[in-house]
């Protein structure tokens, strides 16, 4: 590898010319295991229908929860409206205002959620620290289905927990679980 062939705009950690010519050998050799994890995610995603295919599965598995969130009137709230600004990756809503008789409602859905069900990271802080927020990570590994146990366990809870006298809730027919279709 010469400076003609390296290319200019690659960065310094994959530069193999700035590591053969550094004095003393200073730099350090890039994380090659990161490098390889990186590149057998790539094509398993290839596999899958690449970019294009990962972008329609975040796009409906946000979908399933936020149109639950949305049309809870009230009962879950995000705290981003605006859907343009909405995370694919990471629903974060809470229960009511999150404050008062809705924060033990937000206590008992992570209780059920995390030690019940055995959910990783569905507390918004990712230290766990008190917070009246809920977190449903979404990656790439996540299937269809099984953000769709996580719909149906949110509206189970829901109506579980719904007070008509402080909410009033209809699921919209075409997002019904399966089991109340």
């Amino acid at each position: 590898i010469s400076k003609v062939t390296q290319m200019k705009a690659i960065p310094t950690m994959c530069n193999w010319s700035t590591f053969q010519n550094a004095p003393n050998k200073i730099y350090n050799v890039p994380v090659l295991m990161s490098v390889w994890i990186g590149a057998m995610n790539t094509e398993w995603m290839i596999e899958r229908g690449g970019v294009e295919a990962f972008q329609d599965l975040a796009i409906t598995r946000s979908r399933l929860l936020y149109d639950l969130i949305d049309n809870s009137d009230g009962f879950y709230n995000t705290f981003v409206n605006d859907e343009a600004f909405r995370s694919r990756m990471q629903v974060v809503f809470t229960i009511g205002t999150g404050s008062g008789r809705d924060h033990d409602l937000v206590e008992k859905f992570l209780e059920k959620a995390n030690d019940e069900l055995g959910w990783l990271d569905i507390r918004s802080h990712p230290l766990g620290l008190p917070s009246d927020a809920i977190r449903v990570t979404m990656y790439n590994h996540q299937t269809l289905e099984t953000i769709k146990v996580v719909r149906d366990f949110m509206h189970e809870f829901q109506k579980e927990h719904f007070d008509r006298d402080m909410y009033s809730f209809e699921m919209p027919k075409d997002n019904r679980p399966a089991a109340m279709a």
